[in-house]
């Protein structure tokens, strides 16, 4: 059986490529912490305050870097300094990327459902 979300027709099939990039955990992770805007050491910090485990700046970079590239993100230089860069999500394609992520992990767990269900039925 298919997940709700194909057999409703919410989500385009796996190999077609209109399908939107989907954001990973920790770029959803890092869209969320952006949302209001932050400097790359302040969005560092907040991902430890929240998961509890450090991500290096390099890491931390990269990812927002890759984000800017598809509009989910604006990277803006501060006025005082210019070494520090200020991170916000963007309205237009960062708020996209959020709502296909939104449908795509909602479609993942559906699947883990259906599949949970299928192991406790008796055969």
């Amino acid at each position: 059986m298919q997940p709700r979300a194909y057999r409703t027709g919410q989500w385009p099939a796996m190999g077609d490529a209109t399908r939107p990039k989907i954001a990973s955990a920790r770029e959803l992770e890092l869209l969320r912490l952006v949302v209001t805007e932050r400097s790359g050491r302040e969005v560092a910090q907040a991902y430890e305050a929240a998961n509890g485990e450090a991500i290096p700046y390099g890491t931390v970079y990269t990812l927002l870097a890759q984000m800017e590239a598809r509009g989910w993100v604006k990277i803006r230089r501060a006025a005082g300094d210019r070494r520090v860069r200020r991170i916000k999500i963007t309205r237009g394609p960062g708020g996209a990327a959020l709502r296909a992520a939104s449908r795509h992990y909602t479609w993942l767990a559906e699947l883990a459902a259906d599949a949970l269900s299928a192991i406790g039925r008796p055969a």
